[in-house]
């Protein structure tokens, strides 16, 4: 099993205190994406791991879930950390029913040996 000290620094945020906060401009908006519609507050019951998402591109992100895109969510970190974004959101990619096609977009963009 994984922990945050097995991950690698580039995949870590700088931003500490706001690491797992919504944005104030996605939090209460609707999903729109395939499936039933999720209220993204609903979604971050448990604050999903963002840490490897520069901060400016986080509400996209967020929006990228709340559609089920998993290209949208795991383009906004580097590919190198995709791995670590399916893991330690496993229980939200779960629960959105986006976890399989995640993985399997997380391990297929990985363009460096699999570390772990």
């Amino acid at each position: 099993m994984a922990h945050m000290e097995d991950v690698p620094m580039m995949c870590r945020s700088s931003v500490l205190p706001t690491a797992h906060e919504a944005p104030a401009d996605v939090q209460g908006r609707a999903g729109d994406g395939g499936g039933d519609p999720l209220d993204i507050t609903t979604m971050l019951a448990k604050p999903p791991w963002l840490d490897p998402i520069p901060a400016n591109l986080r509400t996209q992100a967020l929006r990228a879930l709340e559609a089920r895109d998993p290209i949208g969510f795991l383009g906004k970190a580097n590919n190198m950390c995709s791995l670590y974004l399916v893991y330690f959101n496993c229980s939200l990619l779960q629960a959105l029913g986006m976890y399989e096609v995640t993985l399997l977009q997380a391990f297929t963009s990985h363009s460096a040996p699999l570390g772990w």
